[in-house]
């Protein structure tokens, strides 16, 4: 979108220049709103090359055609503004020292502008270039250049629509950033995310049910390997009785055989 980015900047500083011409204010210490009006004039289009040939300059010969091209285009809508859009002193001497003929030699711009529009379709090179010299001259014609087509308005909107389809034309995406424009909001306000108490409440609540859930689970398995516990040290002592049992039963015995014997013994 570079070229697009120079036109609006440079724009955006003619049109300053023009604002307080139609004030009439001082420009600078150099140029002032009360001189002469051939010297106001002259001061002005001096200023407005200045700003034309610094914001529109490029190091790059393959730019160079483009960068004449938006100096082309802002000539003639600095010339209209002045002419037809704004009230200064400067107009009339304006009218037959055009800013278009101090750059170019010519004094065309009001058909000329068209007959590129008419042409822009069919250029070559690149496609990017092409999407936003549509742009431009769209809002060229948004701007207030009317040119030979200041009294034919319906003409005026047939351009528009030309330049509306070579900006949506298939190869070129019909928006810069596609991807923006996937999930567009609906509603008449804005979507927001919801209150940050709201999504702390829930997160406490589900907190909670896990910490819950996580005590059921760590009670129920204390329970259960208490159970196998006691049933093993039941089994344990259960054996171990048994055991002392089996060795107290022997030696009872002997004492009863001893004790027989030696009655025995008595009786003899």
């Amino acid at each position: 979108m570079r070229l697009l980015n120079r036109f609006l900047v440079t724009y955006e500083a003619l049109y300053s220049i023009a604002e307080t011409l139609s004030a009439g204010e001082q420009l600078d210490e150099s140029v002032d709103a009360s001189s002469t009006t051939q010297t106001l004039a002259l001061q002005t289009a001096q200023k407005m090359t200045v700003i034309l040939e610094r914001h529109l300059y490029s190091g790059d010969p393959a730019e160079q055609p483009l960068m004449n091209e938006l100096r082309y285009i802002l000539a003639a809508l600095v010339d209209e503004m002045l002419l037809f859009q704004i009230n200064w002193s400067g107009k009339n001497y304006w009218c037959d020292h055009l800013l278009e003929e101090k750059l170019f030699g010519t004094s065309i711009a009001g058909r000329m502008i068209f007959q590129r529009i008419k042409t822009l379709g069919k250029r070559h090179g690149d496609p990017s270039d092409k999407d936003q010299f549509a742009s431009i001259y769209l809002m060229l014609l948004q701007l207030g250049f009317y040119g030979e087509c200041r009294h034919q308005r319906e003409r005026l909107t047939e351009y528009q629509v030309m330049l509306n389809r070579l900006r949506f034309q298939p190869g070129l995406p019909p928006l810069a950033f596609a991807q923006a424009y996937e999930h567009p909001l609906s509603g008449a306000y804005p979507q927001t995310l919801g209150a940050m108490s709201r999504w702390w409440r829930w997160v406490g609540v589900a907190l909670a049910v896990y910490l819950v859930l996580a005590l059921i689970i760590w009670v129920s398995a204390v329970q259960i390997f208490a159970g196998i516990y006691d049933e093993q040290i039941t089994d344990a002592v259960n054996i171990e009785l048994r055991i002392t049992t089996d060795e107290t039963e022997p030696a009872a015995s002997e004492i009863d055989s001893t004790a027989t014997l030696a009655q025995r013994r008595g009786d003899l």
